[in-house]
């Protein structure tokens, strides 16, 4: 589990809209939603214990600029410390 994972939770389920209401595919409060953020916090308390590990083998590398803010935010570390 690394940084293209949490990138991939996010873009692809948190991110996703429903083409045709125009909002999140995925209502704020439902089921489905509340466990994918979970599984997205799950991930990055992952990333949080093992990010040296994580950089060392550049699992931090080719991520978009908002992922990677994201977990550098979500870890309490400096983004240049990370890529």
């Amino acid at each position: 589990m690394g940084g293209a994972d949490h990138q991939a939770l996010v873009s692809s389920l948190l991110l996703k809209v429903d083409p045709n209401a125009l909002g999140p595919a995925l209502p704020p409060r439902s089921r489905s939603r509340q466990q994918i953020e979970q599984a997205r916090e799950g991930v990055l308390a992952h990333i949080r214990r093992r990010w040296t590990q994580i950089r060392d083998a550049g699992g931090f590398h080719n991520l978009e600029n908002w992922a990677l803010k994201e977990i550098s935010d979500g870890t309490a570390r400096p983004r240049g410390i990370l890529v």
